[in-house]
């Protein structure tokens, strides 16, 4: 047997991280303060600068202390991103400041969703965080098995009829049908599970969406826009 080795070319590097419960209970805390005060929604309100049809979205303030703390948090984790994108791609990424640009809440009810789209920052170089705050009853309803089934064949009627009711597509180019992929040809699409307290890092350029879910309850999320400037 002569074989050398095998390479894959990768596409884009996602991470996952568990938010410190103290971080995310402050945070769920203020955008639920932000819900009741009626003055915030009309200074804050999100939903004319973004994509998402949801029941109400609101830019959050990085000057509260309980916000800068979350912001805080994530904006050291870019780090390790860079470190890993780094491992992966044999690359040397230059020296950066970061900062979060924009963080905003979403606060989504029975049918809303989020049409594919991608973000930007002011360098054009960046990254986007979401993390999960509160879930609807809904959405516990399928195990783990049967979302690697739904990664592996696509959306079914029957049992997994709904499995990715509420989850967040990231797609690095056009997905691929089942035929493609047999013949050779890479996923280009993962489905995240939405989780209390998981935090996904991915990169600005990735197009993205959330689908609606059915039932009672409130899908809430942080969204945020991490900005990258270049040293030199």
């Amino acid at each position: 047997m002569s074989y050398i080795e095998s390479n894959i070319i990768p596409s884009a590097l996602i991470q996952k991280f568990s938010v410190p419960d103290n971080i995310l209970k402050d945070i769920d805390d203020y955008t639920e303060q932000v819900l009741e005060e009626k003055k915030y929604h009309s200074q804050r309100n999100a939903t004319p600068f973004l994509a998402a049809d949801v029941f109400s979205q609101f830019f959050l303030n990085i000057e509260e202390p309980r916000v800068g703390q979350y912001v805080a948090w994530q904006n050291d984790l870019v780090s390790s991103y860079i470190k890993e994108f780094q491992k992966l791609s044999q690359t040397v990424y230059p020296d950066c400041h970061i900062s979060t640009e924009d963080i905003w809440s979403v606060h989504s009810k029975e049918g809303d969703y989020n049409p594919i789209h991608s973000h930007n920052v002011k360098t054009g170089f960046g990254l986007a965080t979401v993390t999960w705050t509160k879930l609807p009853p809904s959405m516990n309803t399928h195990k783990p098995d049967d979302e690697k089934t739904y990664q592996s064949y696509g959306l079914f009627k029957g049992p997994l009829d709904g499995v990715a009711d509420g989850y967040l597509s990231l797609q690095a180019n056009v997905q691929k049908p089942i035929r493609q992929m047999q013949n050779f040809e890479f996923s280009q699409q993962i489905m995240i599970r939405p989780e209390i307290g998981l935090m996904i890092m991915f990169p600005l350029w990735m197009n993205h969406l959330v689908y609606p879910f059915r039932g009672e309850g409130e899908r809430r999320s942080i969204a945020s826009n991490i900005v990258i400037e270049h040293k030199g």
